[in-house]
């Protein structure tokens, strides 16, 4: 059994890794502008990262991972839970934030790069994103007002 700490101490560790990574691209961004092309560290890592990113293997093994880990959230909110010390009530809610999550990143991300790759400029691509967010949302609500199927 994993307890609460540990569980903790993993989502944390993602937390931080997105900061990083989120930082890290800001800081590529200065450094073109002052043609900076030395060997350094930070400038590698950069580099591994961004070629991991556009690696269809990287991707299907991130989506794997996220699946089974999806996966055996569910058996552990439908069982007895598989985290010792965390209510099983408090693993349906992260399941359900993490697929709210997943959801939203596919739609906005997918909506953008599409608009991105057809030429419109990122806040045209950042409003098509967020209408086709705003437009799901309102499905949800239509769909709950007339057949109560959320909640």
């Amino acid at each position: 059994m994993v307890t609460a700490q540990l569980l903790s101490a993993v989502l944390m560790a993602g937390v931080l890794i997105v900061v990083f990574m989120a930082a890290s691209r800001r800081g590529q961004k200065a450094d073109e502008s002052s043609e900076v092309t030395g060997p350094g560290g930070w400038r590698r890592l950069q580099d591994r990262l961004h070629a991991a990113a556009d690696d269809p293997g990287v991707l299907a093994l991130g989506f794997l991972l996220l699946a089974v880990g999806m996966g055996l959230g569910v058996v552990g909110a439908v069982g007895d839970g598989l985290v010792e010390g965390v209510p099983v009530d408090l693993l349906a809610v992260v399941l359900g934030a993490t697929l709210s999550l997943v959801l939203v990143a596919y739609l906005f991300w997918g909506t953008y790069a599409a608009s991105r790759r057809r030429g419109l400029g990122n806040a045209q691509a950042v409003g098509v994103g967020i209408g086709t967010l705003s437009l799901v949302f309102l499905a949800v609500i239509a769909a709950q007002l007339v057949f109560g199927v959320v909640g």
